[in-house]
């Protein structure tokens, strides 16, 4: 991606619903399926456990973009059909082009205290792409949307505190100096034209 995205998604994935917000606003529209002529993304970064996305909402925001909507989905189980999972999509866009509806701006504030949440409070698997833009459904040339797909999420807090673990290399029979917070093994950066891990400290 040699230029800002013109829309940036960062997505929440989990097959028990009780992790993401249920207030955020469902929408029942059925996703683009395979094989209408659109053009599939590019896998950009990932895919990659135990990432925290914490920095990403920061680095987001201060590179201008601004929150422009919020809604769930619940989908078919590709694994089990019969069951459910159950996804967030944050929407952002660069402040020239950000339309966010009346009725989003009244809850934009709460969607995005959400978004901190899911970061800060669990790390994921995650996968970036590099996916076509459109706008009513047309695809938009020379137009890009950065889509961080985050799966598989792991906890680091428990009733509020961090969930603790002993280092690596120690345990019951070597404790060390004992049991450590549980950390991300990486950190996802993002900035204009690139999208980057950093290992953790």
């Amino acid at each position: 991606m040699n230029k800002p995205a013109r829309l940036i998604v960062v997505q929440f994935n989990s097959t028990n619903p009780n992790v993401l917000p249920p207030w955020i606003r469902l929408n029942s529209e059925a996703p683009k399926k395979p094989g209408q002529d659109i053009p599939s993304g590019e896998l950009i970064a990932g895919p990659a456990d135990n990432i925290s996305v914490t920095e990403t909402v920061d680095e987001i925001s201060n590179l201008g973009y601004e929150l422009v909507d919020a809604f769930r989905r619940q989908l078919p189980n590709p694994k089990d059909p019969k069951k459910r999972y159950y996804v967030v999509y944050f929407l952002f866009s660069p402040h020239q082009f950000a339309k966010p509806s009346e009725e989003f701006k009244k809850i934009r504030s709460r969607a995005f205290i959400e978004l901190r949440k899911l970061s800060k409070e669990a790390m994921w698997a995650t996968k970036v792409f590099d996916n076509p833009f459109f706008a009513d459904g047309v695809e938009v040339p020379d137009e890009r949307a950065l889509v961080i797909n985050c799966m598989a999420r792991k906890p680091l807090l428990e009733n509020g505190s961090p969930i603790l673990v002993w280092p690596k290399g120690n345990g019951k029979n070597n404790p060390g100096s004992g049991k450590v917070p549980l950390e991300p093994d990486d950190y996802l950066h993002i900035k204009i034209g690139a999208v980057q891990q950093a290992a953790a400290a």
